[in-house]
């Protein structure tokens, strides 16, 4: 039983990067629902961008621009929450806030380009 809530421990630390007991437990009892993180569903927009680009139906420029912003909040997470990804449930308007100010003084963004990035 040790055993198998270690593996569990294991694979949810992997996965969301933090555990709790709670996950631990619904993971142990096979209650355990997985969650989309934000960089998963980042990448996968970008990658269903990417074929409406080839299709011809976007625009390039703007498949760059959302590379450089996936980049940019990668940076982002590792340096302010020291981790490669979070579950969509932890954002919140104050992780939003942050990844701007983020944005306007390490990446010194100007007002237009955050614009564009909030309203996306």
């Amino acid at each position: 039983m040790r055993t198998r809530i270690n593996k569990h421990y294991q694979e949810i630390m992997e996965r969301d990067n933090y555990v709790t007991a709670e996950k631990v437990k619904n993971a142990f009892l096979g209650l355990e629902h997985r969650c989309h993180t934000l960089m998963q569903v980042f990448n996968k927009h970008n990658e269903d961008y990417e074929k409406q680009v080839a299709a011809g139906m976007k625009a390039k420029g703007t498949l760059a621009k959302y590379k450089t912003v996936y980049k940019h909040l990668q940076e982002f997470l590792n340096i302010r929450y020291h981790v490669k990804d979070i579950t969509m449930k932890e954002l919140t308007p104050a992780f939003i806030s942050d990844f701007e100010m983020f944005l306007r003084t390490d990446k010194h963004c100007c007002t237009n380009t955050l614009l564009y990035v909030k309203y996306q």
